[in-house]
């Protein structure tokens, strides 16, 4: 029989230069084994073959040994000593020789028209029509080579087919189902080399299996040396989970060259786990290769960030080819890997695997959703830190086993919604009292609010309910929003969510029992896991399957047919006001409908605040209300049945009457409540005094509340059917007591008190100092000028500053007023910066000079003069500026300030006579007691004009005040429209006759500045 031409490939056999042979002595068989054995000689002798399986070639071929090499393979036997002349079954390098005669033979068809590995050969062709032509250029080569097959192990012309003890379909790969069946059929090991046994078929397959590393950490104490054979019930437990992921094994694919690949990593304490995957044409994401493998015991130290990025780091290794040949996405959403891996400076680990890691083009993205069950499936053998545990999810529809007794069940609804600037999701999860969970995510393909996403995801999960035919519902979600408007406790005030809370309410009806509660969102980690499409998943029950849709429109549009009302009635009251809001006919109509709005085909009604409320039918109304009315009959409060169904969002024109007549025929709200006839005949219902109180509480600053006024809360609880004997005096003082109000309520522009007279006694005795700028343009760099005005002889001295600096002021004040007017016996100043500071004070300690601070409105008023100077640069204090200030005459006292200083004024040269001047310095004193007088009459006529305008507020230590807010004060523009004028409460720590205060927080700090009292109210609490 021929064989493959030596001059193409021949085998070698790797023993070293000089080794010499080893001689086995001869071995005795029995009888027929040895006439067996002589058989089989025989027909190599007759053949001249070797003991040389798809189209497999075992068997049949022969491959010719290098000359020198045939010797080497002699052996003995019972009828002589032979040795081979072609290759040899059973040696080590065997392979190699078969894979370089493949490669030799087909080195232009290998992954274009045929695969091979070893001995076997695949075939293939995308469209049948070109497979006869691929097989017969495959035949013409095998004959031009001399190959020769086993037809008996040829298959031709299939779809699929075993290769290399997997599946070979059109799909993907497969593993054999007879060898997962095998599996998932083993009995539990019962020893250590079972275990180990059934690990190594594990590991075969390990590329299907996801996680293969986590589920199987928990036999790793078992294979410790020196360590006996006790399979624990945590052992059987994952050995069944094994066998139950052996009966679902996904299919993998091979990627598609030049498309980039998806990585998905995952870690846990014991075992870090890679997913790399890839989409197809059709946009669906399909595995590629799980990896997976168990922590060092080093490596369970490490932190979440640094497993996360071990996780990479191993699968970059494991998986080199697929890194160098495609691009890789690394799908991560909060990971720690980005933060990690973009730090300026890394050392020790970090570094290296940054290193392995620059060679491979890897980029990160942020994943929106899960699009492939392959992820899932990976996921859930990595549960979190918390140790909660994660199910396999599964595509496919509600069992038929869970519809049984479905109308008698009491079941579980948990919702919750996510909506981001990329995508909104929204998750649900139904779970009976037996255990039973469906579990569905929906990827909502158009833009929404969060609020929205959260209603989508309610309303999703209601009508899956319905359809299901569950008649006793338990809602559980951590919107607050929605929970407290279905309960009623929250009204409805946006427009975009109309549609929602109407198609909301209409569903709700359908369940004999509804109760719905909130939760937080670590209790509802299910369904807010499912919204967001995250990477942890927490499943409340044994087992549970997972779907995930895709919707491109709202939950109101893709509903609206099934649950909309009925046909138009021509007697529905809504029907006239819909035509006229669809086609306003005059200004009249206008008017009429200025409350009215149509939302999505919905009429509402705009109520006080803001508030929506649907127009409902008188059909559905009077349904509404003696649904209200049964729930809230035996209920304890001061809210009544109006203003429940006002919470519910229902109204429709005779709504109050019929609610008031209700009540008032009903035994147990008569017997439940006292009444009181009204001034017009009407019952009026009696409260008690903490009723009362609730009742005030809600009709001035609950839902439906304006903050209204005093006269207004007392005739709004008059209509609203309710008395008491003290109800116009309590809704005066809770109006008072308001803290809202207080806070809103206006400024008071009355003096809370008298003018203070600061008259001096004699010159030089008061000075008051101020800044005055910025000036613009500056004059030569200088944009202050500090300017002081003595009180007495309103002497001015000013000089201009580049910086106003305490030590600018302080030493104008030693060389500008010490120096040339003495000592003085106080200065006045606000409590501005330069003003007060640590020069300023060492200057004015040193001299035992008095320093008042006052703020800058009452200094203005009480002190005076110094801020209504004119804001000109200046050069000097001797500018004719200067001067012409110094040489007027003031209005108060028709003097100028040099002749109150020096006992004459100044007149010109010419009028200059030196005689005079003896006569001007006897009559100094007599000038300034005139002055005085004067300053005393003026300050009286201003005191008097200032009182007509006070009204007295004095405040007393320990009184909590409010105080005006910091932009009013400043005389800045108010940050939005709705911040408040007033801040606090403050308490009084100091209060002085003046009129100024010290206040302290409620906390005990206490203020660093006083404040004036104008600046204060009284606070009710």
């Amino acid at each position: 029989m021929p064989g493959i031409d030596p001059g193409l490939v021949a085998h070698s056999l790797n023993v070293e230069p000089g080794t010499k042979p080893v001689v086995q002595p001869a071995r005795t068989f029995h009888t027929e084994v040895e006439a067996q054995i002589t058989q089989e000689v025989k027909k190599l002798l007759a053949a001249a073959l070797c003991f040389p399986s798809w189209m497999d070639l075992a068997g049949t071929t022969k491959f010719g040994c290098r000359q020198g090499m045939l010797k080497k393979t002699a052996f003995r036997t019972p009828i002589g000593n032979f040795y081979y002349t072609v290759m040899p079954f059973g040696l080590k390098n065997a392979g190699a020789t078969y894979q370089r005669t493949m490669t030799a033979m087909f080195h232009d068809m290998i992954h274009q028209e045929i695969e091979d590995y070893v001995d076997d050969i695949v075939v293939k062709s995308k469209k049948r029509e070109d497979h006869v032509e691929v097989l017969r250029k495959v035949f013409e080569r095998c004959r031009l080579y001399k190959l020769k097959m086993n037809p008996l192990k040829c298959a031709f012309g299939v779809s699929a087919g075993k290769f290399l003890g997997f599946l070979v379909h059109n799909r993907g790969i497969d593993v054999d189902p007879a060898k997962a069946s095998a599996i998932a059929t083993m009995r539990p090991p019962t020893s250590h080399k079972e275990l180990k046994s059934f690990l190594g078929r594990l590991s075969y397959i390990r590329r299907f299996i996801p996680g293969l590393a986590a589920v199987t950490s928990t036999f790793s104490h078992l294979l410790k040396k020196g360590v006996s054979f006790n399979w624990s019930a945590e052992c059987q437990e994952a050995f069944e989970r094994i066998q139950a992921i052996m009966t679902k094994l996904p299919t993998v694919c091979a990627p598609i060259a030049g498309k980039p690949l998806r990585l998905y990593l995952a870690s846990n304490s014991q075992a870090i786990g890679a997913l790399v995957a890839q989409e197809n044409g059709h946009g669906v994401e399909q595995p590629v290769y799980y990896v997976s493998r168990g922590l060092k015991d080093t490596e369970t130290r490490y932190s979440v960030a640094e497993r996360a990025c071990l996780a990479l780091v191993y699968a970059s290794q494991r998986l080199r080819h697929y890194f160098l040949a495609h691009k890789i996405q690394l799908m991560t959403k909060s990971h720690p890997i980005r933060s990690l891996l973009q730090r300026p400076v890394l050392s020790g680990r970090l570094a290296q695997w940054l290193l392995q890691l620059s060679q491979y083009e890897i980029s990160t993205e942020t994943p929106t959703a899960i699009k492939s069950q392959a992820i899932a499936d990976l996921l859930a053998q990595f549960p979190g830190e918390d140790g909660s545990v994660i199910s396999q999810e599964v595509p496919g529809e509600v069992g038929g086993a869970l519809l049984v007794g479905m109308a008698d069940s009491i079941w579980t609804l948990n919702f919750d919604g996510s909506s981001t600037s990329v995508s909104s999701g929204a998750g649900v999860v139904l779970t009976r009292e037996g255990g039973e969970t469906i579990a569905k995510s929906f990827k909502l393909n158009f833009p929404c609010s969060n609020n929205a996403s959260e209603y989508e995801a309610y309303i999703t999960g209601l009508a899956i309910a319905h359809e299901m035919g569950i008649k006793h519902l338990r809602v559980i979600g951590d919107s607050n929003l929605i929970v407290c408007q279905a309960k009623g406790e929250f009204s409805l005030k946006e427009p975009s969510l109309a549609p929602y809370r109407a198609l909301a309410q209409r569903l709700e009806g359908k369940f004999s029992t509804f109760e719905v509660t909130h939760a937080l969102r670590s209790e509802n980690r299910y369904a807010d896991a499912l919204a967001a499409l995250g990477s942890q998943v927490a499943f409340e029950g044994p087992t549970a399957d997972v779907t995930i849709n895709k919707r491109s429109i709202p939950i109101t549009e893709l509903l609206r047919e099934e649950y909309e009302e009925g046909g138009p009635d021509k007697e529905d009251w809504r029907a006239p006001l819909k035509s006229k809001l669809m086609s306003p006919k005059d200004v009249a109509d206008l008017k009429a409908l200025k409350d009215f709005v149509l939302i999505s085909g919905d009429l509402y009604r705009r109520l006080p605040g803001g508030i929506l409320a649907r127009c409902v039918s008188h059909q559905e109304g009077t349904k509404k209300l003696q649904e209200v009315h049964e729930k809230s009959c035996e209920l304890e409060g001061g809210v009544s049945l109006y203003r429940r169904l006002q919470r519910l969002g229902y109204f429709w024109p005779e709504m109050s009457k019929e609610a008031a007549d209700l009540q008032r025929r009903c035994p147990t709200c008569q017997h439940q409540h006292e009444n009181e006839q009204g001034f017009h005949g009407d019952p009026l219902r009696c409260l008690s005094l903490s009723e009362s109180q609730t009742v005030m509480k809600e009709a001035h600053s609950g839902e439906c509340g304006e903050h209204q006024g005093k006269k207004r809360l007392y005739q709004l609880l008059l209509t609203l059917g309710y008395y008491w004997p003290t109800m116009k005096r309590d809704t005066a003082d809770f109006v008072k007591a308001c803290h809202t109000c207080q806070m809103q309520a206006n400024l008071i522009h009355t003096h809370p008190t008298n003018l203070q007279n600061m008259a001096t006694p004699w010159p030089f005795h008061t000075w008051g100092l101020d800044l005055i700028g910025p000036i613009n343009p500056p004059s030569g760099g200088y944009i202050w000028i500090l300017a002081a005005t003595e009180y007495f002889t309103k002497w001015v001295e000013a000089i201009p500053l580049r910086k106003a600096t305490g030590a600018a002021v302080a030493n104008f004040i030693r060389e500008h007023i010490i120096t040339r007017f003495g000592i003085p016996h106080k200065i006045i100043s606000d409590n501005g910066t330069p003003f007060v500071n640590k020069d300023v004070r060492e200057v004015l300690g040193h001299y035992r000079i008095k320093h008042r601070r006052a703020g800058i409105p009452t200094w203005r008023m009480c002190y005076g003069l110094t801020a209504d100077h004119p804001r000109q640069p200046l050069v000097s204090p001797h500018s004719h500026l200067y001067m012409g200030l110094m040489l007027s005459h003031h209005l108060n006292y028709s003097y100028q300030a040099l002749g109150i200083l020096q006992g004459t004024e100044i007149e010109a040269d010419v009028e200059i006579c030196a005689e005079a001047r003896v006569a001007d310095l006897e009559s100094l004193d007599e000038a300034r007691e005139l002055a005085l007088a004067r300053s005393l009459r003026y300050h009286q006529k201003l005191a008097n004009a200032y009182g007509k305008t006070v009204h007295t507020r004095i405040f007393s230590q320990g009184q909590m005040v409010l105080k005006t807010a910091d932009h009013v004060r400043r005389g800045l523009p108010s940050p939005s429209k709705f911040t408040p004028n007033w801040e606090g409460p403050y308490v009084i720590r100091e209060a002085h006759d003046s009129g100024y205060y010290r206040l302290s927080k409620a906390d005990g700090t206490i203020l660093a500045d006083p404040i004036n009292g104008k600046w204060l109210k009284e606070y009710y609490s």
